[in-house]
């Protein structure tokens, strides 16, 4: 079977840039060959959050994960609309953009590529392994 060269990044919750402690709260992954965009974000089991942040209230975390979710549904529409013969370089430039450093209470890793035959399987996998 053929396996592609994605990208991905992990989403970090860094609530108290002072001490920079950050908690994996999701990821994104790409794949510019096939034209796959996929994430995954933590929105149920957030205990762990609260627990290891306990000073900061739990809408704190929700809210940015949502604005997350909305920015990453935004931009998903944006790459479904794309021409096939331009997808690939938006989604390579979408990477770098959301990907870039910056201080925030969400941010992104520094991006790790791979190779894999499913991306939405690597998703679910890379998922599991950094966040649950």
């Amino acid at each position: 079977m053929t396996k592609f060269a994605c990208r991905y990044a992990v989403l970090q919750f860094v609530p108290y840039r002072e001490t920079g402690e950050f908690a994996n709260v999701g990821i994104v992954l790409i794949c510019p060959r096939t034209g796959y965009f996929g994430f995954r974000l933590q929105t149920k089991k957030y205990k762990r959050l609260t627990d290891f942040f306990d000073e900061l209230p739990k809408h704190v975390y929700l809210r940015a994960v949502q604005l997350m979710r909305d920015e990453l549904n935004r931009l998903a529409d944006v790459l479904h609309q794309a021409s096939p013969s331009d997808r690939a370089d938006l989604l390579r430039h979408a990477f770098d953009s959301l990907a870039h450093p910056r201080e925030a209470l969400v941010r992104f890793s520094q991006p790790r590529a791979l190779l894999t035959e499913d991306p939405e399987r690597e998703l679910a996998r890379q998922f599991d392994h950094y966040v649950d």
